[in-house]
């Protein structure tokens, strides 16, 4: 009988799931909601600290897609298991003009051609890893790429 009752009790624990934490991000305007809601998240989660990684993986999409001065302006804890935090997304840039500042031999070292680039900002990461492993194929096993004096003129 014992047996028969564990055996209950465990084809019955399959049935019952931990509670759920829920992720609701919002913008401060229909518009920005709007934009919000197109950056696709998860908004369903297992556990507090895998939805704190979510928001953290949302704000770097915001940072891919441009908007680097956004801010979150309201976080909130709705009830025991929704979470809501609210941005203000401000102007989103959509080209980023980079000035390459080296001598004729860096730049053919990094295969540059170009003195002026012009990059979407979910391009520029994926550039400075393109000009490290250039350089680590060319045996600069330590070499590093950083974008520096950043002036930001609110124009494009």
């Amino acid at each position: 009988m014992k047996k028969k009752c564990f055996l209950f009790f465990l084809f019955c624990l399959q049935f019952v799931s931990a509670q759920k934490w829920n992720l609701h991000i919002q913008g401060i305007d229909s518009d920005q909601h709007q934009i919000i809601d197109s950056i696709m998240y998860n908004k369903k989660h297992q556990t507090l600290a895998l939805l704190m990684a979510e928001k953290k993986v949302f704000e770097n999409k915001l940072l891919q897609n441009g908007y680097f001065e956004s801010k979150l302006v309201h976080e909130k804890k709705i009830n025991d298991s929704i979470f809501s935090f609210t941005y203000n997304l401000n102007k989103q840039t959509k080209i980023i003009l980079i000035d390459v500042t080296l001598n004729d031999d860096e730049r053919k070292l990094l295969n540059l051609e170009e003195k002026k680039l012009r990059l979407r900002p979910n391009q520029v990461s994926s550039f400075l890893e393109q000009g490290v492993s250039t350089l680590e194929k060319k045996g600069y096993a330590l070499a590093q790429l950083q974008l520096t004096h950043f002036i930001s003129d609110g124009t494009l």
